[in-house]
């Protein structure tokens, strides 16, 4: 038996009715989205497509579970892309003040990494373009948490150089808090100048030890002797309470007590060293000359 043919009055009206279903829905969820105060266009969001998706993406820069909920549900109704939702309010939950320990809880509530590890390629590219960039290179935390994201989404070569900074950041963390790691990592970076202020006496050779195994730069890591060079320095010109030198002596024996970190650096680094002690601003401010003349009449000691 066939089946009757659809009245074409009654096709038209379904369309009519469905059509009219979906401008009733796109109606609520702008009412929805006025409630929620944010700023969006309701006569554009329910006839610009492009307005639509990027109001949803703009949603999804939010801390507030209502603002993300209410995203994801319009993502899904009008096909916007969830890895793009997601990479988006990951991008925003490292930008915010919140604290790194509040972010892998948030991360972990919408299993965000299970989806953003479908595309793990465009993944660590908006990592490294977009999200690092705007990481304090000093918070180590934050840093460890951008590199595990990575180690868990990446390809295989992403997450073995992820693994790389994690074990590097991890004993960083506890020795040499405030260093800026980022920079660490720049191979135009200036390392004496920027290990100078976080060396100690009790951090100097734990970090001469891990310096080699620092990734991304051109040859082999970072010189026990680039470590050494700049904590002499600032060993010599130490002048907090009662170790500040007085007379010529105090500083000849200043230098003297410097020689155990010199047998530990190459002769350019000495060299350096040397320099920074005669003609630096602080060597000309506080050294007086006959120490000065002493220190390099020493330049040759290895």
């Amino acid at each position: 038996m066939k089946e009757e043919q659809q009245n074409p009055d009654i096709s038209k009206f379904i369309e009519l009715l469905k059509s009219t279903q979906e401008l009733v829905a796109d109606y609520v969820q702008g009412q929805a989205l006025q409630r929620l105060g944010a700023g969006v266009d309701i006569d554009r969001f329910l006839t610009d497509s492009s307005y639509k998706e990027d109001t949803v993406l703009g949603l999804a820069m939010t801390m507030e579970e209502e603002i993300l909920n209410l995203a994801i549900t319009l993502a899904h109704k009008y096909d916007v892309s969830l890895w793009q939702v997601y990479m988006t309010h990951l991008q925003h939950l490292f930008d915010s003040d919140a604290s790194t320990t509040e972010i892998k809880k948030r991360i972990d509530q919408k299993n965000l990494i299970d989806t953003l590890s479908k595309d793990s390629e465009e993944f660590v590219v908006r990592r490294e373009k977009k999200v690092l960039l705007t990481v304090n290179g000093s918070d180590h935390e934050r840093l460890l948490l951008n590199y595990s994201l990575i180690e868990q989404s990446g390809s295989k070569e992403d997450s073995k150089t992820a693994a790389a900074h994690i074990k590097l950041l991890k004993k960083l963390k506890g020795s040499a808090k405030g260093l800026n790691y980022k920079m660490l990592l720049k191979p135009d970076t200036d390392i004496l100048a920027l290990l100078r202020p976080v060396l100690t006496a009790e951090n100097v050779n734990s970090i001469a030890k891990v310096a080699k195994s620092v990734p991304c730069r051109e040859g082999a890591g970072i010189e026990q002797s680039t470590v050494y060079c700049p904590w002499a320095q600032k060993f010599y010109f130490d002048s907090t309470g009662s170790k500040k030198p007085k007379t010529s002596s105090d500083w000849i024996h200043r230098y003297e007590a410097c020689r155990e970190y010199m047998e530990k650096m190459n002769a350019d680094d000495v060299l350096k060293f040397v320099g920074q002690l005669v003609l630096s601003g602080e060597g000309c401010q506080f050294v007086p000359l006959e120490a000065s003349n002493f220190v390099s009449s020493k330049k040759k000691i290895r």
